[in-house]
């Protein structure tokens, strides 16, 4: 979840997997495999520009999942966003 919450502080809301590669000080294949993995699992939106992919991060499907692990946080994840 790191790269999410770099993705989530990133200006305009999204990077691109070269930034977080350097960022999180990983190689740009490991973060783009794990990338594909929350992009499937619908935590993160992708979009493709020339030859790099921008991630941002999908806060319904997010929020999904936090209901589901602790329906207190859920809730009140839910309701910030409301506010937003």
């Amino acid at each position: 979840m790191a790269a999410e919450c770099r993705i989530e502080h990133a200006p305009a809301g999204e990077a691109c997997v070269c930034d977080l590669a350097d960022c999180l000080g990983f190689r740009q294949p490991t973060v783009s495999h794990h990338l594909k993995i929350m992009t499937e699992a619908g935590l993160l939106n992708r979009e493709r520009r020339g030859t790099w992919s921008w991630y941002s991060v999908n806060y319904d499907d997010l929020n999904r999942v936090r209901v589901i692990l602790d329906p207190a946080v859920g809730a009140l994840a839910a309701n910030a966003l409301d506010r937003v």
